[in-house]
């Protein structure tokens, strides 16, 4: 049914970023044949996007994700937890470019960039379309997908509609939220559950859209990929998976003997698994037992960024539980103690977003739901991130043991530009 541009694949399963605005407002861009797609042509030429933004770009993506990993997770025994902090950069990357003042000095602290707003949202749209060119040599199922989603009549700002088509390829669709918010709901969950491959089903919850909506944001992130060195299911055996409350629990362990980046410190393993093609891999932190709480409080991301790059090929025993599970957050709270409080209150200005200025527009709700499954074939996972907003009424050759049979952290990540397409941690895979 409704198309949408997309940018780029990408491959575990499905990234999803969201952004919810309700507005007041008139006019609208010239419609395409399709009745719910408005086309808005980026620029003739992509902005030219220095390493160094990209780089800049992937290490905010990182520390984003550790201040959210610490406020959801804490280190403590809180249970499983999935995050995908590309799909949330994704999502205030997009919101960026419309925020002004304060909101948007607020928006880029949180996103640790130091970047003006078109420069971040660019370096982001040049990573994923790296991620997704090494993705495709990898033949890896890697793909994003942008959208904006407004009220038919409502008008937006055509530059930034030029700045996110530009930056993301995104596409813009017109749907009638006010006069059917359940079918406009409906759209666009149903395009988000197609993009995912049916991985993010839902996004929007029954109350999220309502007849005062009139924009959001998309974003998608799908990806499945195998391993580089697969399990073999028939070496699957029982174990026990030591829990953080001192309890044991019997768990499938999948094992392999192999060559692994692998590092090691006081009180710390680590282990990468690469996954096929060798751009992507998935990194695991196996704290030493009774560790994990400490281990876990004191991560940064200087310290994860020094660690990750100690990885050295070695002979692992390597033993590693299957595990499938969700996780589903709202992150009001925790950005607002990180430092984006102004764009929840009266004094949001995203002034750059809609066509008639004067409208005011205030962050009401954010969400993240995201989904991982990990087997001895490979890895999948799912993420949806979710804005809404609101009008205001103003080496060795000998083989060591890595047997990840505790708490560990996990992340998964693109290893050239090195940024976290998914963070998390697992305390019980039985569960």
């Amino acid at each position: 049914m409704n198309k949408v541009s997309t940018r780029g694949g990408r491959a575990l399963y499905g990234c999803v970023a969201a952004v919810t605005a309700l507005l007041t407002a008139v006019g609208c861009a010239a419609q395409d044949t399709d009745p719910t797609l408005v086309r808005v042509a980026a620029p003739a030429s992509r902005p030219v996007v220095p390493d160094a933004d990209r780089q800049a770009a992937a290490t905010g993506t990182t520390a984003l994700g550790v201040d959210l990993y610490h406020s959801l997770a804490g280190g403590s025994a809180a249970g499983n937890l999935v995050i995908s902090p590309s799909s949330m950069a994704n999502a205030l990357g997009m919101l960026l470019p419309g925020a002004r003042g304060r909101t948007a000095t607020e928006i880029s602290s949180v996103l640790h960039s130091a970047l003006p707003p078109d420069r971040f949202a660019a370096a982001l749209g040049a990573l994923g379309r790296d991620e997704q060119a090494r993705a495709d040599a990898d033949r890896t199922h890697l793909r994003e997908g942008d959208a904006v989603w407004t009220q038919k009549g409502f008008g937006l700002r055509r530059s930034y509609l030029e700045k996110l088509a530009a930056s993301f390829g995104t596409g813009v669709h017109a749907v009638d939220f006010r006069s059917d918010p359940e079918g406009s709901r409906r759209a666009v969950n149903d395009l988000v559950r197609r993009q995912t491959d049916g991985e993010i089903k839902d996004l929007f919850p029954s109350d999220a859209i309502t007849p005062d909506t009139r924009l959001l944001l998309t974003d998608t992130v799908t990806f499945k990929a195998k391993w580089q060195h697969a399990f073999d299911p028939g070496a699957t055996v029982d174990g026990p998976f030591h829990r953080l409350d001192g309890s044991t629990t019997t768990t499938r362990m999948m094992s392999h003997q192999g060559s692994y980046g692998y590092a090691q410190g006081p009180g710390w393993q680590a282990a990468e698994l690469r996954y096929a093609g060798g751009h992507l891999a998935m990194d695991v932190l196996l704290p030493a037992s009774d560790g994990f709480p400490r281990f876990a409080k004191s991560l940064t991301a200087a310290r994860l960024s020094q660690l990750l790059g100690n990885l050295r090929d070695t002979e692992l025993d390597l033993a590693l539980p299957r595990f499938t599970f969700d996780s589903q957050e709202s992150l009001n709270q925790t950005l607002a103690q990180l430092g984006m409080a102004t764009a929840f209150g009266a004094g949001a200005d995203f002034g750059g977003i809609p066509a008639d200025a004067g409208q005011g527009l205030a962050v009401r709700s954010v969400v993240q739901k995201a989904h991982i499954a990990v087997d001895e074939d490979g890895t999948t996972a799912a993420a949806g991130s979710g804005i809404a907003m609101g009008a205001t009424a103003a080496a060795p050759s000998r083989s060591t043991a890595f047997h990840a049979d505790r708490a560990f952290l996990f992340l998964i990540r693109d290893l050239r530009s090195g940024q976290i397409l998914f963070l998390g941690q697992v305390t019980d895979p039985a569960r």
